[in-house]
């Protein structure tokens, strides 16, 4: 088969960490990147934001017809106006989900959209659970791939060594999408011997957690900075109200890193039991009085395997032929 790929390249995750790896194991295929079109160097920008995926649209919409299945791989923003394609035998379109889509602010218009899709693929059971029996639509769950990343060790140049090469216990949290920052804050607050590494925390949350000596804040790391970084600390904590795929977790899983998370749908679609897990910040914070040093676990790197993009790509390509023959 044919497949015409369109979506971004996502420059806010690691190498590793983006759902565009799901373009590289098809040899006969395109792939359309908002980033490579003209303006897109603007995509990640408020400034001539929607251009660049105006024209991603317009190309995807005529070569899609050269192809048998057309997979858009961000498909919440890759479809600017959720303008409805016209279904056609001979070709197929495939759409992934990945944010929170019965809260979605166009909501009407969006699953109108969606109902014009020929597959669905989503991050998390309980997103199929929501399409089925709040909007009757049927998708399938694919999760989302990570592989065990190759890199150097560095350590970001802004960490002063006694940071980390004493019994300090580390701790990184990571991201700002759904993320729940008043009980990040709540936990630094009420912790202050554990140090606290925050990467890509929304902007208007880094002065208020800035003024805590136990927190450092780190701007874009590379990615030999970003996995030593992980690698180094004691735990991933990832406070988030909403979950489908969480790069942060398969990285700290595949690091060997235990995180420490919340009991909330789409966390168990991806999180070894192993983990530490709360209910609500009472329980949170006793995990926390009780932390000690820890060290690499084997038992997580064995099980993040199974989230390898070899396996995804197997799934992946196995929906397709179906959604081909249908």
């Amino acid at each position: 088969m044919k497949i015409l790929y369109s979506g971004f390249k996502g420059i806010m995750h690691s190498a590793n960490g983006g759902y565009n790896k799901v373009t590289y194991n098809n040899v006969n295929k395109t792939v359309l990147y908002s980033e490579d079109q003209p303006l897109g160097r603007f995509f990640y920008t408020r400034v001539l934001y929607h251009i660049p995926r105006l024209i991603l649209e317009f190309k995807t919409r005529i070569l899609r017809y050269k192809h048998d299945i057309t997979h858009l791989f961000y498909g919440e923003l890759t479809c600017i106006n959720y303008i409805p394609y016209r279904q056609s035998q001979k070709h197929k379109i495939v759409i992934t989900l990945h944010l929170d889509i019965e809260n979605n602010w166009k909501q009407k218009r969006f699953i109108k959209f969606l109902k014009t899709m020929d597959g669905i693929i989503v991050l998390s059971t309980q997103q199929k659970k929501i399409l089925n029996e709040k909007f009757g639509i049927k998708s399938v769950f694919i999760p989302h791939g990570f592989d065990k990343p190759s890199f150097t060790k560095k350590i970001p140049a802004d960490i002063n060594n006694h940071v980390i090469c004493n019994d300090n216990i580390n701790v990184c949290t990571i991201g700002k999408n759904y993320r729940d920052l008043e009980t990040l804050e709540y936990i630094i607050q009420k912790n202050h011997k554990i140090i606290f590494h925050l990467i890509g925390i929304d902007h208007t949350y880094k002065s208020i957690l800035g003024q805590y000596g136990n927190v450092h804040i780190y701007n874009r790391l590379s990615d030999d900075e970003y996995y030593s970084l992980i690698e180094l600390c004691d735990y991933n904590f990832l406070p988030v109200t909403f979950a489908t795929a969480n790069n942060t977790l398969l990285e700290a899983q595949s690091l060997g890193i235990t995180s420490i998370l919340p009991l909330i749908d789409g966390i168990n679609d991806y999180a070894y039991n192993g983990n530490l897990f709360y209910k609500d910040k009472e329980e949170l914070l006793k995990i926390f009085l009780n932390l000690q040093k820890n060290r690499k676990r084997y038992d997580l790197i064995n099980f993040s395997h199974k989230y390898n993009w070899n396996n995804i790509y197997t799934q992946l390509n196995q929906y397709y032929l179906e959604i081909y023959q249908k």
